[in-house]
């Protein structure tokens, strides 16, 4: 299934802002299978597997399903992307696909990315 999630916030006089555009399944079985298409800057791979390795670690928690994931897009800007945002987009995205509605991963009002254990 594939679907979009963007950020695009100022707190406290800082830009937040990212996006990025997932095709996953879940199929039975184990691990993950990623794929990035060639214009997703190689910079950013290490952001979006932590992310999508984060987003199936928790889904998986007592059942077993195999997450593939092809990246497709990302939206980064210079000053307003970083690395921990780009894992939030990703761990979001994927996080509405599976139409889970839970806060593993919280963009909070002073602007910290806050990973739930």
């Amino acid at each position: 299934m594939k679907n979009e999630f963007y950020v695009k916030r100022l707190i406290n006089g800082r830009g937040y802002g990212a996006g990025i555009e997932l095709d996953a399944s879940f199929e039975d079985g184990t691990g993950i299978d990623l794929h990035f298409e060639n214009n997703i800057s190689s910079n950013w791979h290490p952001s979006i597997s932590f992310g999508v390795h984060y987003f199936h670690e928790h889904f998986t928690r007592n059942r077993h399903h195999k997450l593939r994931v092809n990246v497709l897009d990302l939206s980064a800007h210079a000053v307003d992307t970083s690395h921990s945002l780009v894992a939030y987009v990703t761990i979001k995205c994927l996080s509405e696909i599976a139409y889970l509605n839970t806060d593993i991963v919280v963009l909070n009002e002073e602007g910290e990315i806050i990973f739930q254990h």
